[in-house]
């Protein structure tokens, strides 16, 4: 894989849609691309934006590892966000009134929605028909479920 980037100004857009202002917005774009990529098949090629200096290999490398983890926190936020019906937590029905409310309630559904992804990924795997529940979460929890 080959990298490059480079710093550029994205100008605004003329037709208005959103709060921002007249001025160029500063980025990086990263360029990550396969440049011998095998015999009949084609090439790889990321273009990101970023906001984060990229002013060495060292960064660049540092982006392309935040984008590889961009799906993984896409089902994270998705895990967080689908309703309660399987395979959500729910988080946007909830009705709190005061943040101090609804921040704990956040780290609790975000610990869930973390053991709901283990739990499918566990659940992908060949040896997961042989495998009981207290082998992959801790009692307490299969003690709380079965309640």
């Amino acid at each position: 894989m080959s990298v490059a980037a480079a710093p550029v100004l994205l100008r605004a857009p003329e037709s208005k849609n959103g709060h921002h202002g007249n001025e160029p917005l500063a980025v990086w774009i990263v360029r990550i691309w396969e440049s011998n990529p095998p015999p009949g098949e084609e090439a790889l090629e990321w273009l990101l934006i970023t906001s984060h200096p990229v002013a060495t290999a060292e960064a660049a490398l540092l982006v392309k590892t935040w984008y590889e983890w961009r799906w993984t926190v896409e089902e994270l936020h998705k895990a967080i966000c689908v309703p309660f019906t399987p395979p959500g937590c729910g988080i946007e029905t909830l009705c709190f009134q005061h943040v101090d409310r609804l921040q704990p309630a956040i780290g609790i559904l975000s610990i869930l929605a973390l053991t709901l992804l283990s739990l499918r990924d566990a659940g992908r795997t060949p040896q997961a028909k042989d495998r009981l529940a207290r082998d992959q979460i801790d009692e307490e929890y299969i003690e709380v479920l079965s309640l």
